[in-house]
């Protein structure tokens, strides 16, 4: 993984700027949509995801890659290998008192 990858997984965020972890077991399918995504940059941390889009079209993202899934028709993540995908989304916080 290069420096700015490690960077986002690791370095303490500023205030404005929160960082969430997600995990796809072996096997698993998430269903998602890109509004779940809104202002995030997705860090693919662990194993290999793959994205599907509504139209069907799927590709696969390993270790390293950058993703910005709120600018996809994304439908499904999902995990097709023996081992877990680890995923880190940065997203600015909500000011408080907001919600999305």
């Amino acid at each position: 993984m290069g420096g700015v990858a490690r960077a986002l997984a690791r370095v303490p965020l500023p205030p404005a700027f929160d960082r969430l972890t997600v995990t796809l077991g072996p096997g698993v399918a998430r269903l998602t949509e890109a509004t779940d995504w809104t202002d995030c940059l997705v860090l693919v941390e662990g194993g290999t995801v793959e994205v599907e889009c509504e139209g069907g079209a799927r590709r696969s993202f390993a270790v390293g890659d950058l993703l910005a899934l709120e600018c996809l028709p994304v439908r499904v993540l999902r995990n097709r290998s023996p081992d877990e995908v680890r995923m880190i989304a940065i997203r600015r916080s909500e000011p408080r008192g907001e919600t999305r």
